[in-house]
Parts: C-alpha cells; sequence; structure tokens
C-alpha cells in the first residue's frame, strides 16, 4: 500500500518492513498525560484518512501514546556535562526516533573518547551541548530566538490536503533542527 513516509500536518504514515502501518501523532503541550483519548485518536485517524484513503480499510493493531520531551528551543541536549562521566542525549521531542542513528554515533564516539569526531560532529555537539542554556552570550541569543519562534507555529504547518514523500529520514545539520 505504501513505500515512502507520509507527512501533513501533524500528521505521519510508516511503512514499516513486516507490512505495518504506523500513524501519528497528536500533540498534546504542557501534559504529562499519557492515556488515549477518543477525541485524539479520531484526530489521528481522520487525518490518516485523509492522507491515504485507503488506509480507512486497515484493522488497527495497536494505540500507544508516549510523552515527548523538549527544550525550549526545541533543540535536543546532546554531549557531555559538568560532572565527569554523565553524558546527556535527549530533549528531542517529535524527532527522537528520525534523529537515533546519529544521535548513537556521536554519543558513541563521544562516550569511548574515539578520536573519529569530524569537525562537523564536534560542531554539533557544540550546537546541542547542555550548556547553550547557561552561556550568558548563548543565551541571549536563544532568549531572542524562543521569542521570534514563539510568535510562529511551533510546528511546520502544511494545509489540508497537502502531503509530502519522505525519501529518507535523517539528521539534518546545523545549529537547529
Amino acid at each position: 500500500m505504501l513505500r515512502r513516509v507520509l507527512f501533513a500536518q501533524d500528521t505521519y504514515i510508516v511503512p514499516k518492513s513486516d507490512g505495518r502501518i504506523i500513524v501519528g501523532a497528536t500533540v498534546e503541550p504542557n501534559t504529562f498525560d499519557s492515556d488515549i483519548t477518543p477525541a485524539g485518536l479520531t484526530h489521528i485517524i481522520e487525518n490518516a484518512c485523509e492522507l491515504l484513503p485507503s488506509i480507512a480499510r486497515g484493522k488497527i493493531g495497536e494505540v500507544w501514546c508516549g510523552l515527548r520531551p523538549t527544550t525550549p528551543d526545541k533543540a535536543p541536549i546532546l554531549g557531555t556535562t559538568k560532572h565527569e562521566q554523565l553524558f546527556v542525549a535527549g530533549g528531542y521531542w517529535r524527532n527522537g526516533v528520525l534523529l537515533a542513528p546519529k544521535t548513537a554515533q556521536l554519543m558513541c564516539d563521544l562516550v569511548t573518547n574515539s578520536k573519529s569526531l569530524s569537525k562537523s560532529d564536534e560542531s554539533l555537539l557544540e550546537a546541542f551541548n547542555w550548556d547553550r542554556f547557561y552561556n550568558k552570550e548563548k543565551s541571549r541569543q536563544l532568549e531572542a530566538d524562543i521569542r521570534y519562534k514563539s510568535q510562529m507555529h511551533t510546528i511546520q504547518y502544511r494545509g489540508k490536503g497537502s502531503a509530502t514523500a519522505g525519501i529518507e529520514l535523517g539528521f539534518y545539520e546545523g545549529k537547529y533542527l
């Protein structure tokens, strides 16, 4: 039925190699409630059926809910901390699964003191280090960025009925994801 990931406004449909299809998701900020609600499930099903009408004939095999920890700038925290032998990789919000392969490589190289960290990897670890929230110069810029972004949509918006096909899901290098 589907060979690529489909994205639309707050909806995604992901084909799995075993034939299952994963559909998601809802976002309810500032809550720690992991109960599945009829409203949330209806939202997901209606959007998925609009995006891929043939999915309406499928069977629901399982439903679940997870929490998505994030940071004020919606970017992950990666790298070392001020505590020896304590490393952090978290705060991915909706992108944890998508960024897991690159995160694993970065953290493995960091934890094992690998000399194979490229300049690009070093700059990623620097950009996403936890101290960006405590460094005065960085935090001023971060505060300005957050003020600006808070006036925009927090989720990339695609109008109803539009979708994009994902050829590859991966890590996009740069200061912010």
